[in-house]
């Protein structure tokens, strides 16, 4: 196995990865706007495979706890676009005041009680928030990592097998002559 034939097994391992978590991102309601799924891509250089995606989606797996009174400014204004992009036009507000009421709400809410995530990992909070599990990237992750030393595996298994058959060759050769 060549390296070119190794990164495409990669790849390959990497779409099914991303099959994955956008499948769990849909049944688990996390796809509002698709951002996330969409997010999730692939890109190869020399020696190289990396999965990209949204910074926030480990957030979608673990959840967020709570923070100190205001948290800090950059999760608030994460919340806030959240708020603006997904939960404003899900709810049918279109009014600015009402919206900027709602974006304050909901992270005074966060901040002090963390996400229904966190809490249904944690165990805290009211019975609502048992109701969504996270995404399951961790699961997700090691089956790659099965996987990917699997390929590994076999790769230096074919080219372990390609020197010795070379050397048995060359052996062969020297007793002939």
């Amino acid at each position: 196995m060549n390296n070119d034939e190794i990164t495409n097994s990669i790849v390959d391992e990497l779409e099914k990865v991303i099959d994955k978590i956008q499948h769990n991102l849909s049944v688990r309601g996390f796809n509002y706007t698709g951002f996330a799924s969409n997010s999730l891509r692939i890109e190869t250089s020399e020696n190289r495979v990396t999965l990209f995606g949204a910074d926030y989606i480990e957030f979608l797996e673990t959840g967020r706890g709570k923070t100190n009174k205001s948290g800090s400014g950059v999760a608030t204004k994460s919340i806030f676009k959240w708020v603006e992009d997904k939960l404003a036009p899900l709810l049918g507000i279109t009014d600015e005041d009402e919206i900027e009421s709602l974006k304050y709400a909901v992270a005074a809410k966060i901040h002090q009680y963390g996400t229904s995530v966190y809490l249904y990992l944690n165990g805290g909070g009211k019975a609502k928030h048992k109701k969504r599990p996270p995404l399951g990237i961790a699961q997700i992750v090691a089956e790659f990592e099965n996987d990917i030393n699997e390929i590994i595996k076999d790769a230096a298994v074919l080219k372990i097998k390609q020197g010795l058959d070379k050397f048995e060759k060359l052996r062969n050769l020297n007793y002939q002559i």
